[in-house]
């Protein structure tokens, strides 16, 4: 499956002459009228230093823009008379604009001056899955369904990255759970502001809204957080204080409860469970107990050769009580035994020493 990653290139100029080159070029444009100065690109030799002032005025438009990058029609042609030459056709044209383009991104730290529509930035899913559905998605974990969720695709609009960093929090994502112990740690949801002040300013980009709406990128995660989401996943909302000391009234009632449909709730349940009847947790669809799990796979590591291997759930899917999850830290990513093998080991061993727990 492939999702293409379009740029939006917004126009500068009122000179329908110069537009006419670009589109001439093959390049289908939304036209915008920016506030640029371009007077000073009517002679030549063009001044590095002025065609710096005039990108920086149109990256401050392109920051309220949805992945564009702004540039005016007339610093592109006067580019092209300083560094290449006027192109005198169409071919010539598209030579210069593609060769432009990687030109201004060595010289100038990654700044793309123009990009056409037709480069494809490809999201792939980890596996072919076809057309899936919320509880299928969940089952077989499928990247593409969630990216689209997520960030959009077509004609379909994403939740966005301000809705995602919403829910997860609804959940107890990206803080500290409240359990009665000390130096608690919470997680990390990735956003606009978290990579501006990581990444020295860096724009966020819908690649990056993407990996977050599965869980990669800069999301981080605890293991109690993430126990504490699936219980409240299985009992329809109810978020609880994790504790430790037995008889603690104060930390038993100290909860809160999540508003959403039920029909939400059955959706994702019922998606885990199919996960364990026949997706990725397979492993656990044992025959004295019904679970319902979600499996996951971080990558790690700039080389991404190792793995952080997830399995969250609970169980008895009819009647829930408990809650689990489990995470192997740093695995290799050719390893072929993840979390799920070692939650269906203790399901074994549960079966025969404690099988009350399944009642």
């Amino acid at each position: 499956t492939v999702i293409r990653q379009r740029r939006r290139i917004i126009l500068a100029s009122r000179s329908p002459a110069r537009r006419q080159i670009l589109m001439d070029a093959g390049l289908k444009l939304d036209v915008k009228f920016a506030d640029i100065d371009e007077s000073r690109f009517d002679k030549e030799p063009v001044s590095k230093f002025a065609i710096r002032v005039a990108l920086a005025k149109a990256e401050k438009i392109a920051a309220t823009e949805d992945n564009a990058i702004v540039i005016g029609v007339d610093t592109v042609i006067a580019l092209s008379n300083h560094v290449f030459g006027k192109p005198k056709n169409r071919d010539e044209a598209r030579r210069f604009l593609k060769a432009l383009s990687g030109k201004w991104h060595k010289a100038y730290s990654g700044t793309v001056v123009i990009d056409s529509l037709r480069k494809k930035t490809v999201f792939k899913d980890w596996k072919a899955h076809g057309w899936t559905d919320m509880g299928q998605a969940i089952a077989v974990s499928s990247d593409v369904y969630f990216y689209t969720i997520g960030g959009g695709f077509g004609g379909q609009k994403g939740i966005g990255i301000a809705n995602i960093e919403k829910y997860a929090k609804l959940f107890g994502i990206g803080e500290e759970t409240g359990i009665d112990l000390p130096d608690e740690k919470g997680g990390t949801i990735p956003s606009p502001e978290w990579k501006a002040k990581n990444f020295k300013g860096d724009i966020w980009r819908i690649g990056d809204t993407y990996h977050t709406a599965i869980g990669q990128y800069g999301f981080q995660v605890t293991p109690l957080e993430m126990i504490r989401a699936v219980s409240a996943i299985a009992s329809n909302g109810k978020l609880v204080s994790p504790h430790l000391i037995l008889g603690d009234e104060n930390m038993k009632n100290k909860f809160s409860l999540i508003d959403l449909k039920k029909d939400y709730w059955s959706t994702v349940q019922d998606g885990m469970r199919q996960c364990v009847t026949y997706g990725t947790a397979v492993g656990l669809n044992v025959p004295y107990v019904k679970v319902a799990a979600k499996t996951g796979t971080a990558q790690i590591g700039v080389a991404k050769n190792k793995v952080n291997s997830w399995v969250i759930g609970f169980f008895p899917y009819d009647n829930p009580k408990y809650a689990f999850t489990i995470m192997m830290e740093a695995g290799p990513s050719t390893n072929g035994v993840g979390a799920s093998s070692i939650m269906r080991g203790l399901l074994d061993w549960m079966s025969t020493n404690t099988p009350e727990y399944f009642k």
